[in-house]
């Protein structure tokens, strides 16, 4: 498949040259660009190599109705290689009745303020982004993890 990438770029820049009375001047810019963009033979992707260690302070948390509950998360590497970020989900997977709790997800620190008393129970989730130039993106699970707020007025 690259071969084919390669000899449709080469044809597409030497017509290209040829129209504009350039001769050639493309053709081998353009395969060094194809050749340098690609990532070196036998370098391991971030995203398929298990190198993280992610874990929580805690899986209990104990705050007051509409002040802000920290849940610190501990990251390493930090930061992400060149290139790559954290990302945190939070789901509510229980809580009281009443208005739904308002979450901050951040890749160090995730804030959760609850409007109503009682036990939430929440889900994190926290994965490995690579976002590509070309408007790709890919992930990676690295933790998923529940944990308990009790909070009282």
């Amino acid at each position: 498949m690259r071969q084919s990438v390669r000899k449709i770029i080469r044809s597409v820049m030497m017509a290209l040259s040829i129209l504009i009375g350039l001769n050639g001047l493309f053709e081998s810019k353009i395969i060094v660009l194809a050749e340098t963009s690609s990532a070196a033979p036998g370098t391991a992707c971030p995203l398929s190599v298990g190198q993280y260690k992610i874990s929580l302070v805690s899986t209990e948390f104990k705050g007051q109705v509409d002040k802000p509950v920290l849940i610190r998360l501990n990251l390493s590497p930090y930061p992400p290689p060149a290139g790559f970020f954290y990302a945190s989900v939070v789901d509510v997977l229980e809580g009281p009745e009443g208005p739904k709790p308002e979450i901050l997800p951040g890749d160090l620190e995730i804030r959760v303020r609850c409007h109503t008393p009682g036990s939430y129970r929440l889900r994190i989730m926290v994965n490995l982004i690579a976002k590509s130039s070309c408007g790709g993106v890919k992930a990676r699970i690295l933790k998923e993890q529940e944990v308990v707020l009790k909070i009282i007025r």
